[in-house]
């Protein structure tokens, strides 16, 4: 009884304290925030780049002691440029080739995380000691790759090729 009434108020008092989720969607981001996808790509979203005055390419830097990532705007000649290029699925993400850069210095990129960063002067700066989140990244169109067993017992492939 306590329970139906619990229900009909809009409740149930002996149900735990349930949170409820209501992460769907990633809201687009005001700040600028630098991703560091697993295996070493870097990615930026439209406010690190504009705030870098959208150059159409990068320069990459690092401070091994504070263990600060800087990014730099510069001409797409530049020798050691990396070229900002945009995502196919135009989400705001702009997407540079930083896996050299990454195992050069030891960077840990064996999962992805997102880092707030912050201007100093004309540089974008990743504090890698600073508080960052885990992204977990789910492929629209990834099938469970892994074999199935049939109803009789036999392992049927469901990888799709």
């Amino acid at each position: 009884m306590k329970r139906a009434i619990g229900q009909f108020l809009g409740y149930a008092p002996d149900v735990p304290s349930f949170q409820v989720f209501d992460k769907r969607g990633s809201p687009v981001a005001k700040e600028a925030t630098v991703t560091l996808l697993k295996g070493g790509p870097i990615a930026l979203n439209r406010p690190a780049v504009e705030a870098l005055g959208e150059p159409p390419a990068i320069e990459l830097l690092f401070d091994p002691d504070e263990q600060i990532i800087g990014i730099r705007g510069v001409a797409a000649d530049v020798r050691h440029a990396y070229p900002l290029r945009n995502t196919a699925s135009n989400t705001g993400q702009y997407l540079i080739s930083g896996v050299a850069f990454t195992k050069f210095y030891d960077i840990k990129t064996d999962i992805s995380r997102r880092y707030l960063g912050y201007m100093s002067g004309n540089v974008l700066c990743v504090d890698l000691t600073g508080p960052s989140s885990e992204i977990i990244v789910r492929r629209r169109n990834e099938r469970d790759k892994s074999p199935r067993e049939t109803r009789h017992g036999h392992l049927k492939d469901v990888r799709g090729y």
